[in-house]
């Protein structure tokens, strides 16, 4: 063990910790620090929790990981230091704002990652403005809403600088991940965590009404067929109750008032044949 490493242990061994209210108290102080990213008692108290359990120090915390909206992501270059502790190298080929390439080794495994700006635009994380199904619709019909509207990239993916790390994040990610698994125990850098995050959290757009030029220009929507999500292209009357009562109540501007008016007909229809069915069973038994 390194002096660094022993430096840790004593450190995370001498705070004065006996009960979890030890831990709320400075889960407290850290969170008020904002240092570690940290923004609530409870984030802080999951840092404190973590330190504790793995014996390391607060700073190393700092240098090694990050806290982003509640979830703990590992550092890029803390996922190269650590593939190089324990024998691994890498060898960067390319790192731009349009592509990340590096070779990474440990032991007998060597792989080679790869990741372009251009393949990043046909992937959901990378735009704003509504939930990953919808987004990924909006891609395959020419990257753009059914009103015609394009999508939008992230603020952070409009200049080169951000895009380079963005991609050099997910390189090293994906390398380290492939060869030395143990060097990121299912964490992930602060590049992708902060991409889930957005993705759980944004909305979807509202619908934009078409201009009298539009609806006479635009091709008309089969109603009858489900536009978006797992069930794409199938017909609303194929599909089970369940899936079509959730439909009636999503929030995506593909699933127009129209469609739902054609899947309550469909219920209705169905309601009624399960009904004439009753009565008449009811009626044999007579």
């Amino acid at each position: 063990m390194n002096n660094a490493q022993n430096y840790a242990v004593q450190t995370a061994a001498s705070l004065p910790i006996a009960n979890v209210q030890d831990l709320q108290t400075l889960g407290q102080v850290l969170s008020r620090s904002e240092l570690f990213g940290a923004k609530t008692p409870e984030q802080g108290l999951a840092i404190v929790a973590m330190c504790q359990q793995k014996r390391i120090s607060w700073m190393d915390f700092m240098q090694n990981f990050h806290m982003i909206k509640g979830t703990v992501s590992k550092k890029t270059d803390a996922m190269l230091a650590d593939l190089h502790r324990i024998g691994g190298t890498h060898k960067v080929l390319c790192r731009t704002s349009e592509k990340a390439e590096c070779i990474f080794k440990c032991g007998e495994s060597e792989y080679t990652s790869s990741i372009t700006w251009k393949e990043c635009l046909e992937e959901p994380f990378v735009y704003c403005g509504g939930k990953e199904d919808d987004i990924v619709t909006a891609i395959i019909n020419g990257h753009k809403w059914p009103n015609g509207k394009p999508l939008e990239l992230k603020t952070k993916y409009r200049t080169p600088r951000s895009r380079k790390q963005m991609l050099w994040a997910r390189c090293v990610s994906d390398g380290v991940r492939t060869v030395a698994p143990g060097c990121c125990q299912g964490v992930y850098t602060p590049e992708e965590v902060s991409d889930f995050a957005e993705d759980m959290s944004r909305p979807v757009p509202p619908p934009v009404p078409p201009t009298a030029q539009g609806v006479a220009s635009a091709s008309p929507l089969n109603v009858e067929v489900c536009p978006c999500g797992k069930m794409i292209d199938q017909r609303w009357d194929a599909l089970d109750t369940a899936v079509l009562q959730q439909a009636l109540v999503a929030t995506s501007p593909m699933i127009t008032p129209e469609m739902k008016d054609y899947i309550r007909t469909v219920l209705a229809e169905r309601e009624k044949t399960v009904t004439e069915e009753t009565v008449a069973v009811e009626v044999t038994h007579v």
